[in-house]
């Protein structure tokens, strides 16, 4: 389990509370959508490469919400925006010292799991 501290050790603070909202919706959406962080993580992994990009989960989540024709990720979750979601992956990532911008099953446990 990941604490947002853990999360932000070398991450620039002014973003916390973008980042700690949008975990907040994510974790939302997969805890109603999901039962597990792999059933969660395969949903995202359309091409079952082992990893997941930023748009696979905007795309991912727009799917999941978008029952109506008329609704959409904005609408819903004003927060969930693919800037904000490259801030989420940055921050992980750069706790991983790492140059991608994709995510194992192990650093997506940190988006899907609370502390």
């Amino acid at each position: 389990k990941t604490s947002i501290g853990t999360i932000f050790s070398n991450f620039n603070y002014k973003n916390i509370e973008i980042i700690n909202d949008l975990l907040t919706q994510l974790r939302s959406i997969f805890y109603s959508n999901f039962s597990n962080l792999i059933s969660a993580f395969q949903y995202f992994d359309s091409d079952n490469n082992g990893w997941i990009n930023i748009d696979d989960i905007f795309i991912g989540i727009s799917n999941l919400i978008n029952t109506e024709e008329s609704s959409s990720i904005s609408d819903q979750y004003p927060i969930i925006t693919l800037n904000n979601l490259s801030l989420l992956f940055n921050s992980i990532l750069f706790n991983e010292s790492s140059t991608r911008s994709t995510l194992n099953v192990r650093e997506f446990s940190k988006i899907y799991t609370t502390s």
